[in-house]
């Protein structure tokens, strides 16, 4: 079952038959200090479409199962390797966002910036 926040003004998440899916001017608002702007979110989203019907955003969406931390860099580069796979309904999870945390700026501003984010499928931005 699909859950998630559907009010079209507060939500990333646009309703349709099948449930809410995610919006990408909304994402594109939130993503666009990291240079994921409104259309390079449509278009991954089109992609993201084309291959799968729905976007899950349930528990185990939310989990840590679909969400990867990688801190080897931390002491040497002071970052870390972050992926958030998209819980999409074929169990695929061969899409989604990698990005590293700079955590010398996340601490100077205090919040999570991010370098190098990309979202898409795996063979695509690996």
């Amino acid at each position: 079952a699909l859950r998630g926040p559907s009010n079209p003004q507060t939500s990333p998440l646009r309703p349709n038959d099948s449930g809410p899916q995610l919006r990408g001017h909304e994402l594109g608002e939130l993503d666009a200090d990291w240079g994921w702007r409104e259309m390079p979110w449509r278009r991954a989203l089109d992609g993201f479409y084309e291959q799968h019907d729905e976007i899950l955003l349930d528990g185990d969406a939310r989990s840590s199962a679909f969400l990867q931390v990688d801190e080897t860099a931390e002491k040497t580069e002071h970052l870390w390797h972050v992926h958030q796979a998209f819980h999409d309904a074929d169990g695929d999870s061969d899409f989604g966002i990698w990005a590293d945390v700079d955590l010398d700026a996340t601490q100077d501003e205090g919040a999570v910036i991010f370098r190098n984010y990309h979202v898409g499928f795996v063979e695509d931005v690996l």
